[in-house]
């Protein structure tokens, strides 16, 4: 017999001339493995440190792993991020399979407002950073020392800004002043020349 479902089964068996013998046995059946899955995201546009692991309850003990990445533990390291499949199998036979998302940050950018200097040395410029992508809160570190996102009464020259999210994850970058406009003073001298009469 096969495909038996769980529950008591009893079996009589009877030869030619009468004599009879007889056997029970019961049949159960085990639950299909239960799987959490714990994961940490990519940390850093870009990176593979993205982990997951399986714990497993239920079924029959032992335990086989495949995760889609071709690993077979229970727990998978550096991952980047995407879509992985972990397949359990137990010692039953009982195969359950599970997805699990790795996320990452989106790749952190920096971009500039600039006002330049009108002339020179009127220390008017003014730089504002504009920051989008990676974990927020953002920290702010300029050449100059300041942290705060805008910088001004600056002179022409270039600036470098350091933006460090809460992962950990830095991306640096450089704007650059000019003067717009260049005063030019002519002097014009004009010699007359006089004669004695």
């Amino acid at each position: 017999l096969t495909n038996l479902d769980s529950g008591y089964y009893e079996l009589n068996v009877t030869d030619d001339i009468g004599c009879s013998e007889s056997a029970s046995i019961s049949l159960s059946s085990s639950e299909a493995p239960d799987l959490v899955i714990a994961s940490q995201d990519v940390s850093c546009y870009g990176l593979s440190d993205g982990t997951a692991e399986v714990t497993v309850s239920g079924g029959v003990s032992p335990y086989s792993y495949s995760w889609s990445s071709g690993e077979s533990t229970e727990g998978v390291v550096n991952l980047a991020a995407g879509d992985y499949a972990i397949t359990v199998t137990d010692s039953a036979g009982c195969v359950v399979e599970e997805l699990v998302s790795i996320l990452s940050p989106e790749q952190l950018l920096i971009s500039f407002n600039v006002m330049n200097e009108s002339c020179p040395g009127s220390s008017n410029g003014m730089i504002e950073a504009e920051v989008s992508g990676g974990v927020l809160p953002y920290s702010y570190s300029w050449g100059s020392g300041s942290t705060s996102t805008v910088i001004d009464s600056l002179i022409a020259g270039d600036y470098t800004l350091s933006i460090i999210d809460s992962n950990g994850c830095e991306v640096d970058s450089m704007v650059t002043i000019i003067t717009t406009s260049i005063a030019i003073i002519i002097f014009i001298i004009i010699a007359y020349n006089s004669s004695l009469q």
